[in-house]
């Protein structure tokens, strides 16, 4: 099942898919235009693997949202977020 939502994801066969932290190990599915992550990922590094760098392709931008579910998470979230190197302003 989980290839088989990997390989629709890359070849454009789905539009969403909803999934674990597993499917963020060793794939590279290209671009994506919005990751969003429920909760806190807790550490800058563990929020740039889920999310990958800022890459622009056909002058798109992709995107990432984090949906904290308590108010510690959101204090975490807005300090990754004040942390991270491509934050815009």
């Amino acid at each position: 099942m989980r290839l088989d939502a990997e390989n629709k994801l890359k070849n454009g066969e789905v539009k969403v898919l909803v999934a674990t932290a597993s499917l963020e190990l060793g794939i590279d599915i290209g671009f994506v235009d919005l990751v969003c992550h429920i909760g806190s990922p807790r550490s800058i590094g563990v929020a740039l693997q889920r999310f990958g760098p800022f890459r622009t392709l056909a002058r798109r931008r992709s995107q990432s949202r984090f949906f904290p579910t308590t108010r510690d998470e959101l204090v975490e979230c807005a300090a990754l977020v004040a942390l991270h190197p491509t934050r815009r302003a």
